[in-house]
C-alpha cells in the first residue's frame, strides 16, 4: 500500500499550504453567507442557543418556563455552550453571531484533518480529503460545510480529538512535554459529546497495542499516559465545571437513561435503516475504510508498523471503523448527525482509495483504465477501480449539490421568524404559548411553556420501539396559544387537541401552525 507520494503542487505553481490558504478563506466566506437562516435552526440548536442566550444576558446558565429560570437539561455540552455564549459576548446576540461558534471550530477542524492526512499519507490526498467531506457527502447533517453553519458538538469535538494527535506527532519530534496539551485536549473531547469517550479510548488503545506487538514500549508507555491523563482531566474538567457554574444556575434534568435510548437500540427495523442510510450517504468512505483494511490484511505481517506513525495512522482508521459499527448496530439511527463523525475521520482513507483508483489523480490514466476492457478485451482491477472512482463520483457530487440546493433555498428558516414575530406583535404581552419548537424560544417575546425533558425520553423510548409511557397534558400550564411545528408533528404531540376541536387555527408559516386554544 502506498503511502507517500512527495510534495504536490497545485498546477505546479501554487503550494499545498498557499491552496489551503486561499481554500479556507473561500470557505469562511461561504460558510458565513445566510448563517441565521439556511440551514433551518434545529430542535438542538434552539436549546444550546437559549442557554447561552441566558447565560449572557440574564448570567444564568439553564433556560427558561413560563418566564422564570428554569434548569438546563437538553442543550450541548458545557464547552460548546461556552463557545456559542462567548460568540454572541463580542459579536451580540443573534443566530449568526451564535453559528459563527461552529464555523471557526470546523474550518480549524478541517484545516487539522488536512494537516494529519498530509502527514499520514500525502498533500494531495489530504485536499482529496477536504474535497471528499464538502463535495460527495449528501446530507446536510453530514457534510462538513453544512455542519459548520449549525450550533452542534461536532465542530468542537473533530477540533479536540485532531489536536490531540498532531500533539502527539509533534512530541515524537520534539519534547515530550507536549503530551500535557494532547492530554487537556482529550480530555476536552471528553467533554464536548458523550460518544467520544468510548471510541478515543478503543482508538488510543489500538495504537498502544501495536506498539507493544513491535515493541516499542516507550511509545505505548506515552500514549498510555496521553489516555490516562485525558480520563483523569475529563474527570477534573467535569468538577470543574460544576464548580464554575455553582451559584449561576439550576440542578440540571439530566435522565441517564436517554443514553442508553439513543445509543443502544436493537430494533430490527432501525438496525435496517441504519444500514440504508448508511449506504446512502456514506458509501464512498465505507469503501475506503474497507479499502484500507484489505490493503492492510493483505500483507503477512500486516501488525507491522510500516513507519514511526503508522499506530497513531491505524489508530485514526479504528477511530473511525468504530464508531461507524456502533451507528450501523446499536445507534437511533432517525439522527442522521451521529454518522457525521465516522465520516468524517474515515475522510482520508477514502481519499487512499480514490487517489490509488485514479492513478494518483491523473485524469489521463484514468481514462486508459476505464477504456481499457473495450482495447483489450480485459477487464482488471485497475479498470474496476477507475470505473468505482468514476461512478461514485458522478452519483454523489451531483446529489451533494442538489441537496445543499434546497438546504440553502428552503423556507424553514424564514417561516420561524415569520411565526415568532406575528406572535409578538398579535398576541397579548401576557399571553402564554405552548410549543415544542426550541428555534422559536430565540426571538419569541413572550412567555412560553414546553413538554418536560421526561416527555423526551419516552418520546426516544417509543421512536427506537421501546416499551414507554407517553403521559403528557398540554393544557397543564394553561396556554393561549399554541405553536406546532415540525418536532411536534413528528411526534404528534398536540394533535389529539386539534381533533378534539380544542385548538382553532390562527394563521401558518409553513410548517408551522399557530393555534388559539378555544375557552
Amino acid at each position: 500500500m502506498r503511502l507517500c507520494t512527495g510534495r504536490w503542487d497545485l498546477f505546479g505553481k501554487i503550494p499545498g499550504v498557499g491552496f489551503l490558504a486561499l481554500a479556507a478563506l473561500l470557505f469562511l466566506f461561504v460558510a458565513t453567507r445566510e448563517l441565521d437562516a439556511a440551514p433551518a435552526i434545529d430542535w438542538d440548536e434552539g436549546w444550546t442557543f437559549t442557554v447561552a442566550q441566558n447565560w449572557v444576558e440574564h448570567h444564568f446558565y439553564g433556560r427558561l418556563l413560563n418566564g422564570q429560570f428554569a434548569p438546563p437539561g437538553l442543550e450541548a455540552s458545557f464547552p460548546v455552550v461556552s463557545t456559542v455564549a462567548l460568540a454572541m459576548q463580542l459579536f451580540g446576540v443573534g443566530i449568526w453571531q451564535g453559528r459563527l461558534a461552529a464555523v471557526l471550530p470546523m474550518l480549524v477542524a478541517l484545516v487539522l484533518l488536512w494537516l494529519l492526512t498530509r502527514q499520514f499519507f500525502d498533500t494531495s490526498v489530504a485536499f482529496a480529503a477536504l474535497a471528499i467531506l464538502i463535495c460527495l457527502i449528501p446530507h446536510p447533517r453530514t457534510n462538513a460545510f453544512w455542519m459548520a453553519r449549525a450550533m452542534f458538538a461536532e465542530p468542537l469535538q473533530c477540533v479536540t480529538i485532531l489536536v490531540g494527535f498532531e500533539v502527539l506527532l509533534l512530541a515524537r519530534r520534539g519534547t515530550r512535554l507536549l503530551i500535557l496539551a494532547a492530554i487537556v485536549f482529550w480530555a476536552l473531547a471528553f467533554t464536548s459529546k458523550a460518544q467520544v469517550l468510548p471510541f478515543l479510548m478503543v482508538s488510543a488503545l489500538s495504537a498502544i497495542g501495536m506498539n507493544l506487538v513491535n515493541h516499542r514500549p516507550r511509545e505505548a508507555f506515552w500514549l498510555g499516559v496521553s489516555l490516562g491523563g485525558a480520563f483523569i482531566g475529563w474527570r477534573l474538567l467535569l468538577i470543574l465545571f460544576e464548580r464554575i457554574l455553582a451559584g449561576w444556575t439550576l440542578p440540571p434534568n439530566v435522565n441517564a437513561e436517554i443514553f442508553t435510548v439513543a445509543g443502544f437500540v436493537p430494533s430490527p427495523s432501525i438496525r435496517l435503516t441504519a444500514v440504508i442510510v448508511t449506504v446512502l450517504i456514506g458509501t464512498p468512505i465505507v469503501l475506503g475504510l474497507g479499502y484500507f483494511c484489505v490493503q492492510r490484511f493483505a500483507r503477512r505481517d500486516y501488525l507491522q508498523l510500516l513507519d514511526r506513525d503508522d499506530d497513531l495512522r491505524v489508530a485514526l482508521w479504528v477511530l473511525a471503523v468504530t464508531w461507524l459499527l456502533w451507528y450501523v448496530l446499536l445507534s437511533q439511527a432517525g439522527i442522521v448527525r451521529y454518522l457525521f463523525s465516522p465520516l468524517f475521520f474515515g475522510a482520508p482513507f477514502a481519499a487512499v482509495m480514490f487517489r490509488d483508483f485514479t492513478g494518483g489523480f491523473n485524469l489521463k490514466i484514468s481514462l486508459e483504465r476505464m477504456t481499457l476492457p473495450l482495447r483489450q478485451h480485459a477487464f482488471t482491477r485497475t479498470s474496476f477501480g477507475a470505473w468505482l472512482a468514476f461512478l461514485l463520483i458522478l452519483f454523489y457530487f451531483p446529489l451533494t449539490l442538489y441537496l445543499s440546493y434546497l438546504t440553502m433555498s428552503a423556507a424553514e428558516g424564514h417561516d420561524v421568524t415569520a411565526t415568532a414575530d406575528y406572535l409578538n406583535h398579535k398576541t397579548p404581552a401576557n399571553a402564554r404559548i405552548e410549543t415544542y419548537e426550541s428555534p422559536l424560544f430565540i426571538i419569541l417575546n413572550r412567555s412560553y411553556h414546553y413538554p418536560p425533558d421526561a416527555l423526551h425520553l419516552e418520546l426516544n423510548k417509543r421512536a427506537a420501539q421501546l416499551p414507554a409511557k407517553v403521559d403528557y397534558d398540554p393544557l397543564v400550564s394553561n396556554p393561549d396559544y399554541f405553536v406546532i411545528g415540525p418536532v411536534a408533528h413528528i411526534w404528534r404531540l398536540y394533535d389529539p387537541l386539534v381533533e378534539r376541536g380544542d385548538l382553532v387555527l390562527l394563521k401558518s408559516f409553513g410548517q408551522y401552525e399557530i393555534y388559539q386554544r378555544t375557552r
